[in-house]
């Protein structure tokens, strides 16, 4: 068996992450251990797909500069 990560696992990781805070791709790459490419191209693919919302500004740890963050759409986290 080997460590590979499927297109499958990095959204479910990504939704998990997301599911009760907001993360920029750079945050959301940050606590995955992602290339933030391979991440901005699958928030966006998600983002498509009506599952995250974008426009939450999200203060980074790092950097302490304030981006644009994403988080798992209302309707996917049992809310109106």
């Amino acid at each position: 068996m080997t460590n590979r990560t499927t297109h499958a696992d990095r959204c479910c990781d990504i939704l998990k992450l997301l599911r009760d805070a907001a993360y920029t791709n750079t945050g959301i790459a940050a606590e995955l251990g992602a290339d933030t490419g391979s991440v901005r191209y699958w928030t966006q693919r998600l983002k498509e797909h009506g599952l995250l919302v974008s426009g939450v500004a999200v203060r980074e740890r790092a950097t302490g500069v304030v981006g644009i963050g994403y988080r798992v759409a209302p309707a996917w986290r049992g809310q109106p």
